[in-house]
């Protein structure tokens, strides 16, 4: 998993500037201004979804392919550039009269032009990650990051206004390009030569991937409409932060977790037991940190965003675990498209898009902000019960094995939500200790709790191969050195 170490190193060194950015930026600007900004930044991430996922994709799936390839997927990029940007000018008015806020016109039309520009971006780029080697991505992500933080930052620090988020995304993307060219040659040219190739492949994988943008970003969407610019744009934060360990833990081991089952096509049984161990893995760092982090969620927006954004504090209470226990399991679409078996994740996606737009409707009208939340719990519940349907059906296997496997990572939890649900809130010497020694004390005790628990169930077991068994060994061979 020397990939995955790599990206958790590199995402985690962009957390840092990523929260920095957002710390100021929260200071500096409205809810109402992020909310504003969640609308325009949803509907393009749709859309944009329907080539970037796709194209990388395909270059890690063709692992020998031509010259016609690359510029076959440059040309769908292209196109599908101009398409983006056509569709975020023709929407831009309507936008503006559905939210009822003229500013968003002139947000539709930034992203637009944004978004064209990302659709010059290096196929070949992509040959990195289909081999494993992620520092060139490491590099360009911090650079492309630093740009759009000093630009996002410069632009709010003397203007105040939403036009800072925009244009640090217009830095960032511009920086992102030009890189992709620098580190990898290539002279662009336009052709459909290899269209019939890649289409099987990309064309349930663009389905899929709107229908899972769809699903991720619907919420701003809606409830834009039904709650205001101010409660969707605590909505939207809160919703970062509660991705927050899924972006920076989950995302890295599946984003290297592809290409090597990528690899083992033809294999089945290794495919198999190489996605079972991610989600050991991330059974036991990813579902303790998600949940942990709603346990501290109050204090834990207090001291990032300041006051005044309580109803973020709300989400990431409400969202954060059931994330966490999404992303145990989201290696499941790396293994189905692995195993070429894309269809499949197309229609779990719809199935849930389905079940999730009316009852996100339902309980934002019915019941606002909370009631919304909760529904999308519910949802989630359900969401999870299909990763497990879709991985019994790519490898042939019981639908329940994941969670045997996440046995002792899932059980390890119980202690640590008695402490911080029914114990917790009754110790009042923790209560009254200033802001920073009581996230300290919580986050100390968390972790402590789990891990003991996590070691005993270990040693009860008899102590089994697995991650524990890894890690340890990983410890005892940094001692020795």
């Amino acid at each position: 998993m020397r990939g995955a170490a790599i990206i958790v190193a590199g995402r985690f060194f962009l957390r840092i500037i990523g929260l920095v950015n957002t710390i100021l930026l929260a200071r500096l600007l409205t809810p109402e201004d992020f909310g504003l900004i969640a609308i325009g930044v949803v509907i393009i991430q749709i859309l944009e979804n329907m080539s970037d996922l796709s194209i990388s994709r395909a270059v890690v799936k063709f692992r020998d392919a031509s010259s016609e390839v690359f510029d076959t997927l440059f040309t769908i990029s292209l196109i599908r550039g101009v398409i983006v940007m056509g569709i975020m000018f023709a929407l831009a008015l309507p936008a503006a009269a559905f939210y009822e806020d003229v500013r968003i016109t002139n947000i539709f039309l930034a992203l637009g032009l944004v978004s064209m520009v990302k659709s010059f971006r290096n196929p070949r780029f992509f040959e990195f990650e289909r081999d494993l080697d992620f520092s060139r991505e490491f590099i360009v992500s911090i650079l492309t990051k630093i740009a759009s933080v000093a630009v996002s930052i410069i632009v709010a620090l003397i203007f105040r206004t939403y036009w800072a988020i925009i244009l640090g995304i217009a830095a960032g993307t511009t920086m992102e390009v030009v890189l992709s060219f620098v580190f990898r040659a290539y002279r662009p040219r336009l052709s459909f030569k290899a269209f019939n190739q890649l289409i099987g492949f990309m064309g349930w994988l663009s389905a899929s991937s709107v229908v899972i943008a769809l699903n991720n970003k619907i919420g701003p969407l809606v409830l834009g409409r039904i709650v205001g610019a101010g409660p969707t744009g605590s909505y939207y934060i809160g919703v970062q932060l509660s991705n927050l360990v899924g972006r920076e833990f989950a995302a890295p081991i599946v984003r290297a977790l592809y290409p090597g089952l990528s690899s083992l096509q033809g294999q089945d049984l290794r495919m198999r037991n190489a996605f079972l161990r991610g989600v050991e893995a991330m059974a036991a760092i990813v579902a303790p940190a998600a949940f942990g982090l709603s346990f501290i969620s109050k204090d834990a927006t207090t001291l990032v965003l300041g006051e005044g954004w309580d109803m973020a504090a709300m989400v990431l209470a409400v969202l954060s675990p059931i994330y966490g226990l999404t992303g145990m399991l989201s290696g499941g679409q790396s293994l189905a498209m692995a195993a070429g078996k894309v269809r499949p994740v197309f229609f779990r996606e719809l199935y849930i898009l389905i079940i999730q737009l009316p009852v996100l409707i339902y309980t934002a009208t019915h019941y606002g902000l909370e009631g919304a939340l909760w529904g999308s719990v519910g949802t989630g519940i359900i969401y999870i019960g299909l990763q497990s349907r879709l991985y019994a059906m790519t490898v042939d296997d019981h639908w329940w094995r994941p969670f045997w496997i996440a046995r002792r990572g899932l059980g390890a939890l119980i202690p640590m939500s008695i402490w911080f649900w029914g114990i917790r809130p009754e110790v009042m010497a923790i209560e009254k200790l200033p802001l920073i020694a009581r996230l300290l004390t919580d986050c100390t005790t968390g972790a402590l709790l789990y891990g003991s628990t996590l070691l005993a169930l270990w040693l009860l077991e008899g102590r089994p191969d697995g991650f524990e068994r890894q890690v340890l060994g990983i410890v005892k061979k940094r001692r020795l050195a």
